[in-house]
């Protein structure tokens, strides 16, 4: 039973290293030579799209809930204490996407669900607590998540959206892909924890999964 416990915490530890592995190192490869506000290099980026969870969300989870709904501690300190108030990240300061932006020497990216901001330069996706899998998945298995989960298919739904509105064409959508940085992830441990924590089975969780 200990095992068992035990080895998808194993596992998602590893997927989660080897995620932080490779955004440090793409953080490095940016940085090399400073990243305050101007860009280490003459990458030919302008823009950033951010898919994810908590680990990458910059406020959309309080714009879906309020700052008194559930899940709303990060409009909360300490969380953003570091940068002088809390802004809706699920951290004391800043997160990797924001040391992407700036050292591409992008402004910070805002969440999608805030009002009245500039997406000039990106656009953040990301909500804390989300998942990869729909909410209705997780319904027909009698798992519960969160309320206000926008699951990778929605967050592409606004993406969507987002190029919709933006785009006058599909030849000037893809121009403006080509000068973006899109990031998907990290993303995924909601999925194994909200069902574990419901008493999943490993064996069964691991159908979730594509084979």
């Amino acid at each position: 039973m200990q095992a068992q416990a035990i080895h998808p915490i194993i596992m998602s530890s590893k997927i989660t290293l080897h995620f932080l592995l490779l955004t440090i190192t793409s953080f490095l490869f940016f940085s090399i030579g400073g990243v305050h506000g101007e860009a280490a290099c003459p990458c030919p980026i302008d823009a950033i799209y951010q898919f994810g969870d908590s680990t990458s969300n910059t406020g959309n989870l309080i714009h879906m809930v309020g700052p008194n709904g559930p899940g709303s501690r990060a409009a909360r300190l300490p969380y953003g204490e570091t940068l002088g108030k809390p802004t809706g990240h699920f951290s004391s300061g800043f997160l990797i996407v924001n040391y992407f932006a700036m050292a591409l020497g992008l402004p910070l990216l805002n969440p999608h669900m805030g009002k009245n901001l500039c997406f000039k330069h990106g656009v953040n996706f990301a909500d804390a607590g989300s998942t990869v899998l729909n909410s209705s998945f997780y319904a027909e298995r009698n798992v519960i998540v969160s309320a206000a989960n926008a699951a990778l298919r929605l967050q592409l739904n606004w993406f969507k959206d987002y190029l919709n509105s933006t785009c006058g064409s599909q030849i000037e959508c893809g121009e403006k892909l080509k000068r973006s940085l899109v990031i998907v992830g990290e993303m995924g441990s909601n999925d194994f924890l909200d069902s574990f924590l419901e008493g999943k089975s490993m064996q069964e969780v691991m159908t979730y999964m594509p084979p």
